[in-house]
């Protein structure tokens, strides 16, 4: 929509806001196709477990972010293509696999039982994200029905600020919103929070507790690369973009994103990464999936790469070993 209309495009580029645009010529359509896509996806979120985040409707900017970055790298139709180039090798490896079948005298009906196995997984496997799509309008609910009520504690001079009810447990919300709000000290509630912001997630978490190192020992690997579960194979080397937080932040096109986590609040920013490099995760989270799907060479549970690897450094992953290298020093 953007590229049909170049006023749009042009402030896109120079970062003019959401309501300038609007003001442009073709900015009314631009502004009714965004709201069409919030009114679908607009209840999700990065880190959306954690329901004093904003949801994309409350705040698009994370979104106009990644548009902005296509407009300015991609050419038109360059996604499609590389979608349609994936869908070929996709058929083309399910064809190789029914081929390879062999299950001696069984083989015809083995080939039959294999093809079926290959269209079923590649039919369904999409279906593993419905529930938590579903699942993130409760979540976008319990957000607005908990902000509402903080906007109600200000104006009652029982908050001082509208975020300060995220800090309060259930029982002391409910008390607050009967007039009886106990005394509590939301400052140290806060910076504990701000604290617990820094610390790694542990990759494995047992019952009792306890987390496993997840330090890999590879006597196979470059003098100082880093070693993680490769999760979407390929090589490629790469400008690195270290991303916190991706509703704050955004990678240009073919930058390698680097980054502690990654939901489905994070999917906008792999259509311009061209690999990617996560503390956490196993073969089957979200990032490994849409990594896959879109391939890119991907490598995760890569302890510290958030802190070992700076913006601005060239990185080559490679997606099948498992291994990051630091090419260089530069920021």
């Amino acid at each position: 929509m953007a590229r049909d209309h170049p006023a749009v495009a042009h402030a896109l580029r120079e970062g003019t806001s959401l309501d300038e645009i609007e003001s442009l010529e073709g900015g009314e359509a631009f502004r009714a196709a965004l709201d069409d896509f919030l009114e679908e996806f607009g209840h999700r979120a990065t880190g959306e477990l954690d329901i004093s985040r904003p949801r994309w409707r409350d705040e698009p900017s994370g979104l106009l972010a990644t548009v902005r970055a296509n407009v300015k790298h991609e050419q038109a139709g360059e996604h499609r293509e590389h979608l349609r180039q994936m869908e070929k090798q996709a058929s083309a490896a399910a064809r190789y696999l029914e081929e390879r079948a062999d299950c001696g005298v069984f083989g015809p009906l083995c080939k039959r039982v294999v093809r079926r196995l290959i269209r079923t997984y590649r039919g369904y496997i999409q279906t593993r994200e419905h529930p938590k799509h579903g699942l993130a309008h409760l979540f976008a609910a319990w957000h607005e029905a908990i902000r509402d009520a903080g906007e109600l504690l200000v104006d009652e001079g029982q908050l001082d600020e509208i975020n300060d009810v995220w800090f309060l447990r259930r029982e002391e919300l409910f008390a607050a919103l009967e007039g009886n709000l106990p005394e509590i000290d939301i400052a140290s509630r806060r910076a504990e929070f701000e604290r617990h912001k820094t610390v790694d997630a542990p990759p494995v978490l047992t019952s009792e507790g306890e987390a496993p190192s997840s330090r890999i020992e590879r006597e196979d690997v470059p003098e100082g690369a880093l070693v993680g579960t490769g999760v979407s194979g390929g090589v490629v080397e790469g400008v690195a973009r270290v991303v916190r937080d991706p509703s704050e932040e955004t990678i240009e096109k073919g930058e390698i994103l680097i980054a502690p986590s990654s939901d489905p609040g994070w999917t906008p920013l792999f259509l311009n990464a061209a690999g990617m490099v996560v503390e956490v995760g196993g073969q089957m989270s979200h990032g490994a999936l849409v990594a896959r799907e879109y391939g890119l060479p991907a490598v995760v549970s890569v302890s510290e790469a958030t802190r070992r690897i700076k913006t601005g450094q060239r990185v080559r992953i490679d997606g099948t070993q498992g291994i990051v290298e630091i090419l260089d020093d530069d920021e």
